[in-house]
């Protein structure tokens, strides 16, 4: 049997005096030495990676898919792991930073996207969504958003459906469209800059938000707690060219069914007190960054 010379684990030379047949011996030896050394170190370095895996403590799978991913050789790259239907925006937005963001849900609520309805609760907190996707709180249900990163917070009351038409836009250039199918929506949004674009469409009007604490229902009550806002009354509410008003903090405009005429008028203030609890609860204020 040929002798191996051992040269630091990762080279193996064969004795230049062997003969023709002793060479052909050791280097079939030397590369099934080799082999067997080659697994040895990916397995060492594997074991090293799985324990590194193992200590990591976060609750998102998808980090811990990633770090295993590359624990086994790195064949799954982690920029293309995706999970269908929690970060549908992402196909839709080139700036992923304008994803609408779940942050709190108590109550019963549900997710519909593509026409599919989920039911979600507090372990969907954090979850992404993107546009085309409708919010339905149920009973006393509640949904809290972050419309795009460090942007405007909204809490989805009981009973209530919105759509999410549009989120787009870079830093500077915002372009939110909601859509309130039924219940209200209370929103806190910062001042917005001139080439932003904050609209809520209802069945009785649309709303253009440029910086405020707001209440927004289906039924066609629009209320502003502070700062101010624009409301179109719809063409099918009122006879003639759709009336706008600028309706101002402490106020509130009635286009409901079964009003004359669209009014302004001053909230009352226990309306106020109440919601402005909500607003603390919510955190709807406390959650968005200055932008």
């Amino acid at each position: 049997m040929p002798h191996l010379l051992y040269n630091g684990g990762a080279n193996l030379r064969v004795c230049p005096f062997f003969s023709q047949s002793e060479q052909r011996d050791a280097q079939a030896s030397q590369q099934r030495w080799m082999l067997t050394w080659r697994w040895f170190e990916v397995g060492m370095s594997k074991a090293r990676l799985h324990g590194a895996f193992m200590q990591i403590k976060v609750r998102n799978w998808r980090i811990r898919f990633c770090v295993l991913a590359i624990a086994l050789g790195g064949a799954l790259p982690c920029a293309t792991l995706t999970v269908p239907g929690r970060a549908a925006d992402a196909a839709n937005s080139d700036d992923q930073s304008l994803t609408v963001r779940i942050l709190e849900v108590s109550g019963r609520a549900r997710l519909v996207e593509t026409g599919k309805k989920t039911a979600i609760n507090e372990k969907a907190v954090g979850r992404l969504i993107g546009n085309g996707a409708s919010i339905e709180t149920r009973g006393k249900g509640v949904v809290v958003l972050e419309l795009y990163r460090g942007g405007p917070v909204i809490a989805v009351k009981p009973d209530s459906l919105i759509g999410i038409d549009e989120v787009s836009g870079i830093e500077g250039a915002r372009s939110v469209r909601l859509n309130v199918e039924r219940g209200c929506i209370l929103g806190c949004v910062d001042r917005l800059g001139a080439a932003s674009k904050f609209e809520i469409a209802t069945p009785r009007g649309v709303i253009g938000i440029r910086g405020t604490v707001f209440e927004v229902c289906a039924e066609g009550l629009f209320r502003c707690y502070e700062g101010m806002f624009m409301a179109v009354v719809l063409p099918a509410v009122v006879h003639g060219a759709p009336p706008t008003f600028s309706v101002k903090g402490g106020n509130e405009l009635d286009a409901r069914k079964g009003v004359k005429e669209p009014t302004l008028k001053p909230i009352n203030a226990e309306q106020i007190g109440k919601v402005f609890e909500e607003v603390k609860r919510f955190k709807v204020c406390e959650r968005r960054k200055a932008k």
